[in-house]
């Protein structure tokens, strides 16, 4: 569980600090304050920087547009590559300089690091060979191809190399076997992102808990909107390419199943938010826009769910919101577990990028009964 957490050169971060990190955190403020870029950072180096994960958050923010609209054969240049949205001031590090690095305050585990550096590939009798080159070395930047840049992930003494190129050409990433190589997420994290989850990615949770006990507490949330929801089962064609399923419900006294969705925008979000939660036994829960489609009469009861289910399954949660009634129903929850709750406030901030403020359970309950924005 993450204790705390520095952030220096990741998108809208040049540089935040949080010194105090709990099992469930709410994290609030204005649009474009660095609330989503947080949970990312925490998604990047909680899977060390999964080339899934980074190409996944380059495709939410449609951040390779500007590759996508190009013929094949057309030339491209490093404002163009999607890469460079990763980065504090949207470009990337020259070769060598300080890059992206998150790590822990309070740990001496070592940080995750991400930097370009120059890279030369050779064949030998041996087989390939790669060669790390450093800047010194480098007489003139126009004698170095475009794909002999890579991009270094590193973490203590274990060193990735990705070729930046690959970013560009996400089909490639398969057949770079030489430098870039799938490695296992060894943290369990579970993400609920503002739009909702996909069908594929919902089915495969479903599956997950199918028949066991996390399935009735999934039904049991459902009921905090519904008390008449009986059942919840996942439908679809075999046949489909995708093997995507919706889900359905059925209701007590009542033969009928109706789609999910059909109950509205709020089932629909709850059940992804204690799907994932469910899910993330032993791990991490992002979630973005926590109140989404979610009535204020309804989330006290959600976040007493939500506190309760991430002590007994050991998951630390790291949620966002821009709504009051959303904070009151945290802090409701909060003051019957005091010892795992933590809440922050970033604001923009022109040296930094954002500035982190900590609230205790007393000063969110004094700014809430005094009226103070706090969002």
């Amino acid at each position: 569980m993450l204790d705390s957490l520095f952030v220096q050169n990741f998108r809208l971060f040049k540089k935040l600090e949080i010194e105090r990190l709990s099992r469930v955190n709410l994290i609030v403020g204005k649009n474009n304050s660095g609330k989503s870029c947080l949970l990312e950072a925490i998604r990047v180096y909680l899977s060390d920087a999964s080339v899934r994960v980074l190409l996944e958050l380059i495709s939410q923010r449609n951040e390779s547009w500007e590759f996508d609209i190009q013929d094949e054969e057309q030339d491209f240049f490093d404002y163009q590559i999607p890469l460079r949205y990763l980065f504090h001031g949207y470009h990337l590090p020259r070769v060598d300089n300080e890059g992206i690095s998150i790590g822990l305050l309070k740990n001496n585990k070592p940080p995750l690091s991400l930097r370009t550096r120059f890279y030369r590939y050779s064949q030998s009798e041996e087989g390939p060979r790669i060669k790390l080159i450093p800047h010194g070395e480098i007489i003139s930047i126009e004698n170095i191809l475009y794909n002999e840049v890579a991009l270094e992930v590193s973490k203590g003494e274990t060193i990735r190399l990705l070729p930046i190129e690959d970013f560009n050409k996400p089909s490639r990433m398969r057949k770079s076997h030489l430098l870039s190589y799938p490695i296992e997420i060894k943290e369990n994290i579970q993400n609920v992102p503002a739009g909702g989850m996909s069908e594929s990615r919902t089915s495969l949770l479903w599956d997950n808990i199918n028949l066991t006990d996390l399935e009735d507490e999934v039904v049991d949330c459902l009921k905090l909107i519904n008390n008449h929801v009986k059942g919840v089962a996942l439908v679809g064609n075999d046949n489909h390419l995708t093997k995507d399923r919706i889900p359905i419900i059925r209701l007590e006294k009542s033969s009928e199943r109706f789609p999910l969705k059909s109950m509205g925008d709020g089932m629909t979000h709850l059940f992804h938010l204690i799907l994932a939660l469910a899910n993330a036994k032993d791990g991490t829960l992002l979630v973005d826009e926590f109140e989404n489609g979610l009535h204020w009469s309804v989330l006290p009861k959600v976040w007493n769910t939500v506190f309760a289910l991430a002590e007994r399954l050991n998951v630390q949660i790291f949620a966002t919101t821009h709504s009051r009634d959303c904070i009151q129903g945290f802090k409701q929850a909060w003051e019957k577990n005091e010892s795992i709750g933590s809440f922050y406030r970033l604001d923009p901030d022109l040296e930094n990028g954002a500035k982190p403020t900590c609230y205790s359970l007393e000063t969110l309950t004094d700014a809430l009964d005094m009226d103070v924005e706090v969002r």
